[in-house]
């Protein structure tokens, strides 16, 4: 995977945040998580998880490319790749799901919790 552009970051940061925020707002029955601790949150690892996913298909021509069952397949295997971010790996033979959780935990610790631990 290549380096990403500072513009790259600053972008999956909104949107990942925006979409957490979204799910909450569009689910008035839960109650919206403290800004502080929304990095712990399933619903942000998810966010996560699915644009690290969708950077995959985007890279390997887009999702026009994709059978609809495949695309469900993938974003349903997502909620594991989430919740494995919890932990200390996913077992599992699935390739990409594999890769997909490794990057997506990678960030949650190396940039999304670090930045937290610094503002505190």
């Amino acid at each position: 995977m290549e380096p990403m552009s500072d513009e790259f970051w600053r972008r999956f940061v909104d949107d990942v945040f925006d979409t957490s925020v979204g799910f909450y707002r569009q689910n008035p029955d839960l109650p919206p998580p403290d800004p502080d601790s929304i990095f712990n949150t399933l619903i942000f690892r998810y966010c996560i998880c699915s644009f690290v996913c969708a950077i995959d298909w985007i890279g390997k021509g887009g999702y026009e490319t994709v059978l609809d069952a495949k695309l469900m397949n993938d974003y349903t295997d997502m909620a594991y790749a989430a919740y494995a971010t919890y932990y200390d790996g996913l077992l599992t033979e699935d390739r990409k799901l594999g890769e997909i959780h490794a990057v997506a935990a990678r960030w949650v610790h190396r940039v999304f919790l670090k930045a937290q631990a610094r503002s505190s």
